[in-house]
C-alpha cells in the first residue's frame, strides 16, 4: 500500500526505515515478526523519564536533525516551547443517553449534529424501517459535512465556539430535520458547503481503555498520511508526521460506551453508526465493529458502501436518487468498550484489522 502511493520501496530502500521493515534485505511478510527496538528504547524512556524526555535532550535532538537533514525548519526550540492545548468537551443528549465528545479543531461537534438530528426520529432502525432510517441517517451526513466545512481552529478562526453552539443549536437541528425528504436525495448545494474537500488521511489509529473506577480514555493519533511524511529519526524510530472521539453515559450517569476510529473522513461517520448501533439496537461490542458501514462526505456526493452491506438497502437508496460507490471494509478500523449492566467490560477490536481485539485485566500486570 505505501509502494502504490510513494512508487517508491523505501520501507527496504531507505536505511533509516530498513532496519525495521526489511531487516533481511526484503519487507516483512503477513505472518512474519517485525520488531522496533529504536522506538521501545525510546518509548521506555519517556515513561521513565517523563514527557520532557521527548521534548529536549537527545529524543528532541535527533528529531530535528531527521528533519533539517531533508530541509526542514523545525528547532530544539518549537519542540521546548511546544504547549498542549486543553479544550472544553461537548455534551449531548441521545436517546436519554450523554454523548461526550471533542470540540473543533476536532469533527466532534459534527457526529454530534448528525446524532442530534436523527433522535428527532421515533422510527429509527426499528424492525421495517432499515432502509429509511438509513436514507436518514446518509442525509444528516451530508447536511453535516456541509457544516463541517466551515469549521476552523479555535486558536487562529475567530467565532469558532459561536459556530459551534450554532451547529448543535435547535434551530439548526429543525432546518436540517425539515431539509431532509424522506423521498428523495438532493444536489450537493442544498447541503450549504461553503469549504474546500479535506484529503483522507491514512495514518491514524485509535484506542479506547477504561479502569475498574470507570476512568475512562478515548484516544485518537495520527500522522496523516500513510507512514507520515516518510521520516523515520535514525536513533530513536519515531516517524514524522505530515498534517500542516466520543464517550457516552448511561442515563444514569454511568459509563456506556467509549467509541472511536481510525480512518480519516470515516471517523466521523463510523463513530456515529457505532454509537447508533450500541444505543439504537443494543448490540454487544463485537456486533457493533462487525455491522457494515455506510459514508458520505458530502464531496464527492456519493455514498461509499463496504462491500458486505444488504444488497436491499443499496437499491432502495438508489431508487432515491443516491449515487452509490462500494469499497472494500478496510476504509475505517474502530475500537470500543461497552459497558454491561452488571459493570463488567465488554471490550473489542475491529474485524477489519488483522491481530485487533480488547482484553480485560483482572489483576495489575505488565504486558509488555
Amino acid at each position: 500500500m505505501a509502494i502504490e502511493e510513494t512508487g517508491e520501496d523505501f520501507l527496504s530502500k531507505n536505511p533509516s526505515w530498513a532496519v525495521d521493515f526489511s531487516p533481511s534485505g526484503s519487507r516483512v511478510r503477513l505472518g512474519e515478526t517485525m520488531t522496533r527496538r529504536r522506538l521501545a528504547a525510546t518509548l521506555e524512556k519517556i515513561s521513565v523519564d517523563g514527557p520532557d524526555a521527548f521534548y529536549s535532550g537527545p529524543i528532541a535532538e535527533d528529531m530535528v536533525a531527521s528533519l533539517r537533514n531533508v530541509g526542514g525548519i523545525m528547532t530544539l526550540e518549537d519542540l521546548a516551547n511546544y504547549t498542549v492545548v486543553t479544550r472544553d468537551t461537548s455534551h449531548i443528549d441521545y436517546r436519554g443517553y450523554q454523548i461526550t465528545s471533542t470540540t473543533a479543531p476536532s469533527s466532534g461537534t459534527i457526529a454530534m449534529n448528525i446524532l442530534k438530528v436523527l433522535d428527532t426520529y421515533d422510527e429509527f432502525f426499528t424492525p421495517g424501517t432499515t432502509e429509511l432510517s438509513t436514507h436518514r441517517m446518509i442525509e444528516a451526513m451530508k447536511f453535516a459535512f456541509g457544516l463541517r466545512t466551515r469549521l476552523g481552529d479555535p486558536s487562529f478562526v475567530h467565532g469558532m465556539e459561536e459556530y459551534e453552539n450554532h451547529i448543535l443549536s435547535a434551530e439548526m437541528i429543525d432546518h436540517i430535520r425539515q431539509s431532509i425528504s424522506d423521498s428523495h436525495t438532493q444536489d450537493t448545494s442544498a447541503y450549504n458547503p461553503d469549504g474546500l474537500e479535506v484529503v483522507n488521511s491514512t495514518g491514524t489509529a485509535h484506542i479506547a481503555t477504561v479502569d475498574h473506577q470507570g476512568l475512562a480514555i478515548s484516544a485518537t493519533t495520527t500522522i496523516n498520511r500513510l507512514f507520515g511524511n516518510q521520516i523515520m529519526c535514525d536513533r530513536t524510530g519515531i516517524i514524522m508526521n505530515n498534517e500542516m472521539d466520543a464517550i457516552i453515559l448511561h442515563p444514569d450517569g454511568s459509563l456506556f460506551l467509549i467509541a472511536g476510529s481510525a480512518g480519516s473522513n470515516w471517523i466521523t461517520t463510523t463513530t456515529v453508526q457505532n454509537i447508533i448501533s450500541g444505543i439504537d439496537q443494543n448490540l454487544a461490542a463485537q456486533e457493533i465493529l462487525a455491522t457494515p458501514r455506510v459514508h458520505h462526505q458530502l464531496i464527492p456526493n456519493h455514498a461509499i458502501f463496504e462491500t458486505t452491506y444488504d444488497n436491499g438497502t443499496v437499491d432502495f437508496l438508489s431508487q432515491l436518487g443516491h449515487e452509490v460507490t462500494w469499497y472494500p471494509p478496510a476504509a475505517s478500523m474502530a475500537h470500543l468498550i461497552r459497558v454491561n449492566a452488571d459493570g463488567g467490560f465488554d471490550p473489542a477490536g475491529d474485524p477489519r484489522l488483522k491481530n485487533s481485539g480488547g482484553v480485560v485485566a483482572l489483576q495489575r500486570r505488565k504486558f509488555w
